[in-house]
């Protein structure tokens, strides 16, 4: 019993660790980076009005793939709103956690 309950212990660890960290799959590669670069495009005000709608996964994947000085101004765009700051707050943690498979490009 006691093995079982480390066990379930583990796997639920493993669970959480796996939905905090994001990794990009080499089948999406492919989309994410087109749309990262498509994002890179605009200006930070519509980049950042897009990636509100994003779920935080795919804007942490976009994000991920875009040079720091094309993330910071998109984030500061997002620093005018005090909800939209938080969610830049979380996404920046979530681009912390975030396991890198390929160098950013954009």
């Amino acid at each position: 019993k006691e093995f079982a309950k480390l066990r379930a212990d583990v796997e639920s660890l493993r669970r959480e660790i796996a939905e905090r960290v994001i990794e990009i799959s080499t089948d999406e590669m492919k989309n994410i980076r087109s749309l990262s670069q498509t994002y890179a495009n605009l200006s930070p005000r519509a980049a950042a009005a897009i990636i509100r709608e994003l779920d935080d996964t795919t804007a942490v994947k976009i994000l991920s793939l875009m040079k720091a000085d094309v993330v910071g101004p998109i984030f500061e765009a997002m620093s005018n709103d005090a909800t939209l700051a938080r969610r830049a707050a979380i996404l920046s943690e979530k681009l912390r956690l975030m396991k890198a498979s390929k160098p950013a490009v954009s």
